[in-house]
């Protein structure tokens, strides 16, 4: 079972060299209504859309990024509505750290 801790637990762990696991980000509530949200509004065939592909890139991309730091989700302009490329940007209040 999944534990939600603090970004300063999650901080914590990962400073010690000896510990024995390793905090993950996940979306939270929040983030995954404002991916859900994004992609309905900007994708050409939002019905066609894997909404679990979008979850899954905010998460890896979160992992991937340092603390503080911005996630940037896209939508190709091939797959737009507009034509153009299309992005919305995530914070730390959409992620939560789980252990």
């Amino acid at each position: 079972m999944k534990k939600i801790i603090t970004t300063t637990e999650a901080h914590a762990i990962i400073q010690n060299e000896d510990s024995d696991f390793f905090p993950v980000r996940i979306l939270n509530e929040r983030g995954q209504t404002l991916v859900s949200e994004f992609v309905r509004k900007n994708a050409s065939e939002p019905e066609r859309i894997n909404m679990g592909t979008y979850y899954s890139d905010a998460e890896d991309a979160a992992m991937n990024s340092g603390f503080g730091e911005a996630i940037i989700l896209e939508i190709k302009s091939i797959n737009s509505a507009s034509g153009n490329p299309e992005t919305i940007t995530l914070d730390d209040s959409c992620f939560d750290w789980v252990i």
